[in-house]
Parts: structure tokens; sequence; C-alpha cells
């Protein structure tokens, strides 16, 4: 576990980074829906996080994409980059660093 752990730790502050910006966006592109998860950035961070590991994927991001169809210029990046390149970033390194 020592061993393993400095070689995950960059790839999981890559993800909080991305996470968080994509927060942060969310809650300046989002200002003043009040009914919106990116009220705060703390729900943001939640909300995105949510929809990043598909533990409850289509119903984070529906409520926003009912009220305004041009969300998913928003959640199709941070999906496509989060699932398709960050997700299986961090699962190679875990594995590399398991391996070693």
């Amino acid at each position: 576990m020592r061993r393993t752990l400095p070689q995950v730790a960059g790839i999981f502050l890559v993800l909080v980074t991305f996470v968080c910006a994509f927060a942060w966006a969310g809650v300046i592109l989002f200002e003043g829906a009040e009914k919106d998860g990116f009220l705060y950035m703390g729900t943001s961070i939640w909300k995105l996080f949510i929809c990043l590991t598909t533990a409850n994927f289509p119903d984070v991001m529906m409520p926003d994409y009912g009220r305004n169809r041009a969300t998913v210029f928003f959640y199709a990046p941070f999906l496509l980059v989060g699932h398709w390149f960050l997700l299986n970033l961090v699962l190679a390194v875990v594995v590399k660093a398991h391996a070693d």
C-alpha cells in the first residue's frame, strides 16, 4: 500500500481537479438557477462526482436537461473526457502500481 499510494495520488489529484473545474464552471454557467444542483460549489462537486461514477447517472443530469437542452454542451464534454480518458487512466495507473 505504501508503494502504490504515491503513484496513484497524482492521477487522483488530476481527477479531483477535473471535477472541481467543471463544478466551478457549472456554478458560473447555471448562475441563478436555484433548482439546479449548481447553486453551491459543494453540491456541484457532489452532483458531478455522482454523474462521473455513474452511481445514479441519468437521474442526476435529467432535471437540468429537462429545463434547458443546451446543458448537453456542459455534460457531454464532462462525461466524454471523464469516462473515456480519466477513469481509464485511473484504472491503468492502479493496475500498473499494483503490478510493480
